[in-house]
């Protein structure tokens, strides 16, 4: 998931950046970083939590699909909270004025864009 999931955002996040005008420097490589590092950690959270699942002695024999359900019940809700919490904090840099504006607005703007 995670071997498509990067090249798809980096794809569409590059096609974004030339619509919009943003040029690759510091900051906009920082925040494709960023974004990269919430969305791999996001899968990692998922897949660990399903291969515990797989483990548990209480799930052996059961139906591969409903183990990787349950596993990903437990833990999406609070991940792509987690997530939310991250954007939340990091929003304001996009509303920052004078001369810091133009280098702290793509943090913000550059990993909700896909």
């Amino acid at each position: 998931m995670v071997a498509i999931a990067i090249p798809v955002t980096l794809a569409l996040t590059l096609t974004v950046f030339y619509l919009h005008g943003y040029t690759l420097n510091r900051i906009t490589l920082f925040a494709l970083i960023f974004s990269i590092g919430i969305l791999v950690d996001d899968a990692i959270v998922v897949v660990e939590n399903i291969v515990r699942h797989f483990r548990l002695p209480e799930n052996r024999g059961r139906y591969f699909f409903e183990v990787a359900i349950e596993a990903v019940d437990e833990v999406g809700n609070p991940t792509i909270l987690a997530t939310l919490t991250v954007i939340a904090a990091i929003l304001p840099m996009a509303f920052v004025r004078g001369l810091m504006g133009p280098y702290m607005r793509p943090i913000p703007v550059v990993p909700r864009l896909p």
